[in-house]
């Protein structure tokens, strides 16, 4: 899958209207889906990211009269496993997660691999 969002419009008629729209692009099929998630302002130049978790940030951009953006956006795009769900649950419960001891995350049943995020 390839994800394209905003960007920019240019028409003789139109004076650079910003976008806001979310398209994804299916390699495999050759086709072209509109989502229905929308970017909270028309933007173009900026950076986007897709988490393990299904989350989209998208990060600054040039927004309406060439103006610089310095906000953050997140929405979740694709349902992810229930591992990434239960550790998403597990970090915003447990905000001192990353000082405990190594062994003792091991000893709580934690995958090696969400605690080789914590660091």
């Amino acid at each position: 899958m390839v994800l394209i969002s905003g960007g920019r419009h240019y028409d003789i008629t139109v004076i650079n209207e910003g976008l806001n729209d979310l398209w994804m692009f299916s390699v495999s099929k050759l086709q072209w889906a509109k989502l229905p998630t929308v970017l909270p302002f028309p933007t173009y130049f900026h950076t986007m990211v897709i988490s393990p978790s299904g989350y989209l940030y998208m990060y600054g951009g040039i927004t309406e009269h060439d103006l610089r953006s310095d906000k953050l956006f997140k929405a979740r795009i694709f349902f992810p496993k229930l591992t990434e769900l239960c550790w998403e649950i597990i970090t915003n419960v447990t905000k001192h997660l990353h000082q405990l001891p190594h062994d003792l995350l091991i000893d709580l049943g934690i995958p090696y691999s969400f605690i080789e995020r914590l660091k």
